[in-house]
């Protein structure tokens, strides 16, 4: 499950950029997440030998969140970021990523719910940390 360069590449740099939108103005940029998916979709052949790896990670990741963000528990841009992750990558890895994001989420979640860091009653927080983070433990751990 080890990326490539150019993948390891493409999507840390769309996680910092996407890390540094989410914390300041809660919001991924659309041309961000779509053009990283079609970014990656476009390099897959290159990248992974063929257009279906792209595809199938990019279904992988977002068909494993897509009943949160329908339930309104997760943002589309967070969903089309993992997308994007898992065109850059392969189904394997996106979905790695996902379960190491979905417990650093959790884990984030509770400390937000603990010390209240909302001073505007909302209970959303940026995800985008836990995607990052999650990512990175996918591609660290093995």
């Amino acid at each position: 499950m080890a990326l490539s360069s150019v993948s390891a590449t493409a999507i840390f740099s769309m996680l910092l950029i996407a890390l540094v939108c989410d914390v300041r103005s809660r919001t991924i940029p659309g041309l961000l997440t779509f053009g990283g998916l079609a970014a990656g979709l476009i390099a897959s052949p290159l990248v992974h030998g063929g257009l279906l790896t792209g595809i199938l990670g990019a279904a992988a990741a977002f068909g494993a969140v897509a009943l949160f963000v329908w339930r309104g528990l997760l943002g589309e841009g967070d969903a089309l970021l993992l997308a994007a992750i898992g065109a850059w990558s392969n189904w394997q890895f996106a979905l790695t990523a996902v379960f190491w994001t979905s417990l650093v989420g959790a884990a984030l979640a509770l400390g937000f719910l603990l010390v209240k860091r909302r001073r505007d009653g909302s209970r959303e927080y940026p995800y985008v940390p836990a995607i990052a983070v999650g990512t990175l433990l996918a591609a660290v751990v093995r």
